[in-house]
């Protein structure tokens, strides 16, 4: 008689080849969970800086300091909302009349720096 020899895995095999697959998910995971968190932060980080760069770009010589706020969407809200965000803008004129500093930063509700944008402008002495 031929004895016929078994094929297959045996249940060690099965078991070692659970764990290593499992340890492999669980770090691609990980990496998942941070490439999406980096990806919102990024994205947060892209809207502040246009919101920056327009309240710069807005500016004239009569604008006043102002406080914007943003909930979690960057909806605009009154600052009794429940906001998220908040972008402060501030100027103050230089050594020479027709020149102002310009700061916007804006800021998370727990008071971490997401972005902060200083420049400074002439103004034309005819828009003064």
């Amino acid at each position: 008689m031929h004895r016929q020899k078994n094929k297959g895995f045996t249940l060690i095999e099965v078991i070692i080849s659970i764990i290593i697959l499992s340890v492999v998910s669980a770090v691609l995971l990980r990496l998942f969970m941070t490439a999406d968190h980096l990806n919102v932060t990024a994205n947060d980080k892209s809207i502040a800086s246009v919101l920056a760069s327009n309240s710069i770009e807005d500016f004239s010589a009569d604008t006043d300091d102002y406080n914007l706020y943003f909930d979690k969407d960057w909806q605009e809200v009154t600052a009794d909302d429940d906001w998220a965000y908040t972008l402060a803008f501030t100027s103050t004129k230089g050594d020479f009349p027709t020149l102002f500093h310009l700061r916007t930063e804006i800021h998370t509700k727990g008071g971490k720096t997401l972005l902060l944008y200083e420049t400074s402008r002439y103004i034309e002495e005819s828009a003064l």
